[in-house]
């Protein structure tokens, strides 16, 4: 007969304090009285990633489809401030879960999105079950359970804008579907790196998702997590201090045919919008810095800013990742004075290298490397065809990402000295990263406005 589970305490499940603080019993059914304890891993640990992988396989990875991604697990969870959790009974794993940030009426809140184990399955564990230690390991706000292998269906939402034909909004539970496929179909990617279903589930309150449709048919997509913002993505005066919730906008597609219908910007757009209805902010993203056309958008267009270069940030290969997939992270301070002008802009800036004669060329190609260069304007050359060149000269493009990792990672930076990425620029058919020195003038543009 399953053993009856006690929920009156929380902790390690290796504390033998916290075990013999268990007296043994007997229920009347015969069944023996078994703490169930939440316990956090801890990440500062060298063996945290292996112990995730061990409950990620527990879990069924790599076919469980209702595991988010481990490029999410190892290269993002932690960063956004979220944790991995298990429950134990006596040595026995219950289940395992994620914690994140969620908002409810505008109160924080920690989502638990968990698994059962096969013990757990077997027991028959429930939420009631898991929610009195969860609660008692995270006493400091209201905790919510969401169960990742759960049949989930929401009410089909509201359209929210039309543009030149195509509708924005929250996904549909079909839409969700279509989603998976088209993040399949853009990256061709294998299903272990595709983001589940239930995220887009409105119950699932740490994510904010949308789409956008052409006769009934997801073309684009957007999805990202709440979190609290870390500090030192740009001069601290302009920087989320520790604590403030922020949105990681973790991916962004189009479906190919599409990408000439400024789709990509629009989704930004009615993301700021609902990000600032709820009282965020800032925005944060990460991007390879070797597509230029996503720069183009994201620097130019929207008005994002990076001070941030990760080498070798995302665990995967694939269609557009062939070699190490550095990134950079941008910020986006959404009351700023740049992004108001670059989303009521219509145009795209790219700055003409022939009319700034004081500019500091970093590099010609994969010549002529300058890691010495101080003025107020870096031009960083890179390809203008970047998914191109992956996929017929794997040799070049290594040449060139280990090139850039080497010059961002010099002059990329928030303080005194350093450079951000504020622009695209071009030249003589090249195309450029435009770094700005960190002064006052550029500091001011991406300071938030006061209320």
């Amino acid at each position: 007969m399953p053993g009856r589970y006690s929920l009156e305490i929380w902790g390690p499940p290796s504390d033998p304090a916290v075990i013999e603080a268990i007296p043994s019993s007997q229920c009347p059914d015969g069944g023996i009285v078994r703490p169930l304890i939440a316990s956090k891993l801890d990440d500062q640990d060298p063996d945290w990633s292996a112990q995730v992988q061990s409950l990620r396989a527990v879990l069924g990875a790599p076919h469980n489809h209702n595991l988010l991604p481990p490029q999410f697990i190892f290269a993002t969870l932690r960063e956004i401030g979220g944790d991995v959790l298990q429950w134990h009974s006596g040595s026995q794993l219950m289940a395992a879960g994620l914690r994140l940030t969620a908002l409810k009426a505008g109160s924080r809140q920690h989502l638990i999105c968990y698994h059962l184990s096969p013990a757990g399955q077997a027991t028959g564990l429930t939420q009631a079950d898991l929610l009195p230690p969860s609660s008692r390991l995270l006493p400091d706000n209201p905790v919510q359970l969401y169960d990742g292998a759960g049949k989930h269906a929401w009410a089909d939402p509201a359209v929210l804008e039309t543009v030149d034909g195509i509708t924005y909004g929250r996904p549909s539970v079909s839409d969700a579907g279509e989603v998976r496929q088209l993040q399949s179909s853009i990256w061709q990617a294998e299903d272990i790196y595709l983001y589940p279903n239930y995220l887009h589930d409105p119950a699932f309150g740490a994510v904010r998702s949308l789409v956008a449709r052409r006769e009934d048919h997801v073309v684009g997509f957007l999805l990202g997590f709440l979190h609290h913002g870390p500090s030192g993505l740009l001069p601290p005066i302009i920087t989320p201090s520790p604590g403030t919730i922020i949105l990681e906008s973790l991916i962004l597609g189009v479906h190919p045919d599409y990408r000439t219908q400024q789709i990509a910007f629009h989704l930004k757009r009615i993301q700021a919008a609902q990000t600032r209805e709820m009282g965020i902010q800032y925005i944060q993203w990460v991007v390879d810095p070797l597509q230029y056309r996503n720069a183009r958008l994201n620097l130019g267009r929207l008005g994002a800013a990076s001070g941030q270069f990760l080498r070798d940030y995302l665990p995967f290969r694939n269609a557009l990742n062939q070699v190490h997939a550095s990134r950079v992270r941008l910020i986006w301070p959404l009351n700023s004075m740049a992004v108001r002008q670059a989303l009521q802009s219509t145009q795209r800036p790219v700055l003409n290298l022939e009319n700034m004669p004081h500019v500091g060329v970093v590099n010609e190609g994969l010549d002529h490397v300058r890691l010495d260069l101080s003025q107020d304007w870096l031009a960083v050359e890179i390809p203008d065809n970047w998914e191109h060149m992956q996929s017929t000269n794997l040799a070049l493009a290594q040449q060139w990402r280990n090139m850039t990792d080497e010059v961002l990672d010099h002059y990329l930076g928030s303080g005194e000295g350093q450079y951000l990425l504020t622009h695209t620029g071009h030249r003589k058919g090249k195309v450029y990263l435009m770094l700005e020195r960190v002064r006052s003038e550029v500091v001011n543009r991406y300071r938030l406005f006061q209320a």
